[in-house]
């Protein structure tokens, strides 16, 4: 039987997205969401035929196939990302191709995320078709929490997008046949803002990365850290490094401006830039440090580092506690309490029995979240909805 004589066999799913799976197969700079997208849609391609609706500049428009998946890559709008006149073209252009492409494809299901939830799931009213719902983050709450400390500009833009979005995202996620999120923190998020009731599915890892061997006699005092930003905690790392001195501090991510100047002020700490391969960032690590000042929705990096045999110790805020939720040890309550940080590390880094205690724990924690469980849920709440 030939391949398109088995796709014919299959129930046909439809992933409504703004380029995140095209920019993980470009090898493009993402956050975890895009990962998610990503391992998303080749976890349901092994059971259902996955088309997905998206634009990437970097791809040929048209129709292809990546590893099975059927790839429609449109033409959007070039604007700054997150202004609200971008948006407002993207929901436009993708209802116009989306309801084109609904003429000739019939899906039994559409799962859409991000801006493209409103569009989506009325397109899947217009047709019968049932509707999905990815909220992976804080796109569609419009919280004015988080333009606190942002520019007079952001300030306005945040408010035009409330004018314009609110209302139908908030449409949207009541009328969907179904609500994913990424944590239960999220969950709760949801049910309270949207009096809607949602279904956790973990970010998930490779099932195929394993823990590798520790050698608990190594002498390297090695901790990474993610994303050097004012929100994730840049300076209070900066206030840990100061203290311990003795201690080499690794950051992954864009670089700050102003990085050649802190590195000379903090000898122990280096910038390493962007870096995809999680093998070269976790090799030499014995802690990875995630100081986030803001709710995190979940906390990816935290599981990635647990499957590489790194131990992660998080601040208590958003989702990130349920990534260590082995082990209260790995948590601290203050983000912003210096001493607590550094008598954590220096605990973890030189108590030894404490901290293999802790490294015998994360085979067991990291199982929780291999792509093969996660994929498993996702197939089988996705199942419910289109028998």
């Amino acid at each position: 039987m030939s391949d398109t004589e088995i796709y014919k066999l299959k129930d046909t799913i439809l992933l409504v997205e703004p380029g995140s799976f095209l920019a993980v197969e470009n090898g493009d700079i993402v956050r975890g969401g895009s990962i998610s997208t990503h391992k998303t849609a080749l976890a349901m391609s092994k059971v259902y035929d996955v088309h997905i609706l998206t634009s990437h500049k970097r791809y040929k428009f048209g129709v292809f196939k990546i590893k099975g998946i059927t790839i429609h890559n449109i033409r959007t709008v070039s604007y700054p990302k997150s202004g609200f006149l971008f948006i407002l073209l993207l929901k436009f252009l993708f209802s116009i191709e989306l309801n084109k492409l609904l003429k000739v494809l019939k899906p039994k299901l559409i799962i859409s995320q991000a801006n493209l939830l409103g569009p989506s799931v009325r397109c899947a009213e217009k047709y019968d078709i049932k509707s999905a719902v990815w909220i992976r983050a804080f796109e569609n709450f419009y919280d004015r929490n988080l333009t606190q400390n942002t520019s007079f500009i952001r300030k306005v833009n945040f408010f035009l997008k409330s004018i314009l979005f609110k209302f139908s995202d908030k449409k949207a996620i009541r009328k969907a046949d179904l609500v994913l999120t990424n944590s239960i923190f999220m969950q709760r998020l949801i049910e309270s803002r949207f009096q809607k009731k949602s279904t956790v599915i973990y970010p998930a890892v490779d099932s195929r990365c394993k823990l590798k061997e520790h050698s608990p006699s190594t002498n390297k005092k090695n901790i990474v850290i993610m994303n050097p930003t004012k929100d994730k905690g840049l300076y209070v790392i900066l206030k840990i490094a100061e203290k311990l001195k003795n201690i080499n501090f690794y950051y992954y991510g864009k670089k700050p401006d102003n990085c050649l100047s802190l590195e000379t002020l903090y000898p122990n700490v280096q910038f390493k830039g962007w870096e995809s391969n999680l093998e070269i960032i976790f090799k030499n690590a014995k802690l990875l440090l995630v100081p986030s000042m803001w709710e995190e929705p979940f906390g990816r990096v935290s599981v990635e580092a647990t499957s590489h045999n790194v131990i992660p110790i998080v601040s208590k805020v958003g989702g990130l506690p349920e990534t260590v939720s082995f082990d209260s040890r790995l948590i601290i309550d203050n983000v912003e309490d210096i001493d607590e940080w550094c008598k954590k590390i220096e605990r973890l880094l030189s108590n030894l029995g404490e901290y293999e205690s802790i490294m015998n724990s994360l085979s067991e924690h990291v199982a929780v979240y291999n792509i093969d469980r996660q994929g498993e849920a996702l197939l089988e709440e996705v199942g419910k909805i289109i028998r």
